[in-house]
């Protein structure tokens, strides 16, 4: 019984201790800033850096001390209202206009970035009424899964001890227009001036020579008190023009749009048919095969245009009765595909790598089938020379997975053959189908997954000079080929 006594005794204090601590933590709050008018934008950067939790842990603090907050998706359509696009958006002047046409005295905007190892959010307090920028703090840290909640209580209490402060000094914010002689600067009790939260905030960065063994968390820097009376700051400086719709490309604010693109894939030629329908002993269908493929996109800093260059190689052997009594002892063989497109990038939605796009594309294409010697005249040589367009829609679902859809078509102006033929002046056309996907582990690199389905019609003039079946013989005038091709592989990509 004893010991059941001391844990039931235990359990009991330590929810008592729970109890007491939580009216404690909601006092810590001071409630001169009960009802200010404050928005929080979602912070701007990867929700891999800790964004998104960055986001949601100051919303939550700061609501529990201020009562409430001015809603994000308000600013957010007050910014579509101003026709604010690209970095202008974020420009002190342009900010205190969202947020003063959404109802907000003050908007906290919040942006996460990263250099190596370590992130940092930096949160700036923008004051609606004059467009200054009121606090500027930051706070570091490594394991965003792990540090990035605690990082943005750290800004709320930070916005909440700075916001308590302005109360205290000057006039609050007013909004809506106001005139110019009710403004804070002609009040006799100053604002403090802009930036006057120094490095102290920011903490030590760790030593080069072990910088994963120093963490930044520790407690936050002591409040020194508000800063002595100074001289009222100058006017604000006249606002910025307005950015207008369309001037700036929409992926033009973000700076992780990639300029190179490289895969490197293996896998199996699922289905290779080879069909001449007039001819009994022409047609044939191969065996998987082994797959190597490999693509390099370059796209133009600054510029939408990408080039696309993707090449296949699949070495091969013959298992082929051709029906006319020929003695073919498994001839070896090998398939070459190479393509080169040029496109243009169509953004959809979204900003940089998170981006939907569409990529209309125009180039050419070369197949080669290449035979071994023992092949005699029964298996060709072919070279195909191709002009075609295409689409290509690049869809990233989220930071992880990126779905690839593509199609094109074209004209076969040139099919030769050798040593003998089909017939003369081979052309046609050809059709393909890409469905394609990137599972991204990291910024850098990716799993690929990549799929390719290609039709290819071609039509002849005359009599086939290739060794022809007893009851072909005769019966082979302007004929027609037809092949499939479905190849499927899988291996890693990179994107710079």
């Amino acid at each position: 019984m004893l010991p059941a006594m001391r844990s039931a005794l235990t359990i009991g204090l330590a929810a008592l201790v729970v109890a007491a601590a939580a009216p404690a933590q909601a006092e810590d709050w001071p409630a001169s800033v009960q009802g200010l008018k404050v928005v929080v934008p979602p912070a701007r950067g990867k929700a891999a850096w800790g964004s998104t939790r960055i986001s949601k842990a100051v919303q939550k603090h700061m609501k529990d001390a201020l009562g409430e907050l001015v809603s994000p998706t308000a600013f957010a359509k007050a910014q579509k209202k101003l026709k604010l696009k690209g970095k202008a958006r974020y420009s002190d002047a342009n900010l205190a206009k969202a947020g003063q046409a959404a109802g907000a005295q003050w908007v906290l905007d919040l942006e996460i970035t990263k250099q190596k190892w370590l992130y940092t959010a930096t949160a700036r307090l923008i004051n609606t009424e004059t467009g200054q920028e009121q606090m500027n703090f930051r706070s570091q840290y490594y394991k965003p899964t792990k540090e990035s909640a605690d990082r943005g209580f750290r800004i709320a209490k930070r916005t909440v001890e700075k916001l308590d402060t302005l109360t205290r000094e000057g006039p609050l914010p007013v909004i809506g227009p106001i005139a110019s002689g009710q403004r804070p600067s002609n009040d006799p009790r100053p604002l403090p001036p802009p930036g006057d939260i120094g490095p102290e905030d920011v903490g030590e960065p760790p030593p080069p020579e072990d910088p994963l063994a120093q963490r930044l968390d520790g407690a936050l820097p002591p409040d020194d008190g508000p800063p002595p009376p100074v001289e009222p700051p100058p006017p604000p400086p006249p606002s910025e023009p307005v950015a207008s719709v369309g001037t700036e490309a929409p992926w033009a604010d973000s700076d992780d749009t990639e300029i190179l693109r490289f895969g490197i894939t293996a896998g199996a030629g699922v289905l290779h048919t080879y069909d001449v329908p007039a001819a009994n002993g022409l047609s044939y269908t191969l065996k998987p095969m082994t797959l190597v493929q490999a693509d390099l996109e370059v796209i133009v800093p600054k510029v939408p245009v990408t080039a696309i260059l993707r090449g296949a190689f699949r070495p091969l052997r013959y298992d082929v009765a051709p029906g006319n009594g020929a003695d073919v002892a498994q001839p070896s063989g090998l398939f070459v595909d190479a393509n080169l497109m040029v496109g243009y990038h169509l953004p959809l939605a979204g900003h940089g790598r998170r981006a939907y796009r569409l990529i209309p594309l125009m180039g050419a294409r070369l197949g080669l089938n290449q035979q071994g010697r023992d092949a005699g005249d029964l298996l060709l040589n072919s070279t195909l020379i191709a002009v075609q367009g295409g689409l290509l829609a690049r869809l990233p679902f989220n930071d992880v997975l990126e779905v690839n859809l593509g199609a094109e078509g074209g004209y076969i102006v040139s099919y030769s053959e050798s040593p003998a033929t089909t017939g003369s002046k081979g052309t046609g056309f050809t059709v393909a189908g890409d469905l394609g996907a990137r599972i991204w582990v990291s910024d850098m690199i990716a799993v690929a997954i990549d799929n390719r389905f290609t039709y290819e019609q071609v039509g002849f003039g005359g009599t086939p000079t290739r060794r022809l079946t007893a009851t072909d013989q005769g019966n082979v005038e302007d004929a027609s080929l037809s092949t499939k091709d479905l190849r499927s592989s899988i291996g890693i990509a990179f994107r710079f």
